[in-house]
Formats: C-alpha cells, structure tokens, sequence
C-alpha cells in the first residue's frame, strides 16, 4: 500500500479506539469498558505484542477521558470519539506507521 493509498489518520485511528473498546472481551458484563480495555493493554504487553510506550501511551489516555474512570464509564460511543481525538492528534507520538501497526494488533 502506497502513502497515498493509505486510509486518512483519524479513520486509522477510530479503528484502534473502536477496536480496543468494543472488541475488548469482558469477563463481567457489568465490568467497566476502561477497565476491560486495560485489561487487553495488559494482555498485549504481556505477550511482547505491544511495546512498553505505546503500552504507557494508550493507558495514559483511557485515564484522561472525560466522565470515565477505570471503574466507572457508560458512555461507551463518548469514549471511542475522545480516544480516537487524542491518537489522531499524537503525530508526534504516534507516528502513522505505529498507529496502522496498532489498528492491526487490536
């Protein structure tokens, strides 16, 4: 795929907000979607899928939304849209590459 083939940034990146809190299994129905989104943060890292930044980087933003804790947060469609500003912005951080490598791995 060419650069100019590529999908636009913010597409790329709803696709890893949408599949790390929607894809995500939760053991418990009742179970928060940051924490079960976490929870699969753990799982990656844990299996030497994901590195330790991108780890810290993801965590650090499930933290920052907006009206959800790791507890607490039933604004699931809210979540998605706030994840998927902050990737989308994180050029630096986050250059195109790792954030279409992070839409495969979720």
């Amino acid at each position: 795929m060419t650069p100019s083939d590529s999908p636009p940034r913010s597409i790329v990146a709803y696709e890893v907000a949408r599949r790390l809190i929607y894809h995500t299994a939760a053991v418990d129905l009742a179970m928060s979607p940051v924490r079960s989104a976490q929870g699969r943060l753990d799982e990656l890292l844990a299996q030497g899928k994901l590195s330790a930044n991108d780890y810290r980087l993801l965590s650090a933003l499930l933290r920052t939304v907006d009206g959800c804790d790791i507890d607490h947060c039933n604004a699931k469609d809210e979540l998605v849209t706030e994840l998927t500003r902050s990737l989308a912005s994180m050029h630096r951080e986050l250059p195109d590459a790792r954030l279409a490598l992070l839409a495969e791995l979720m």
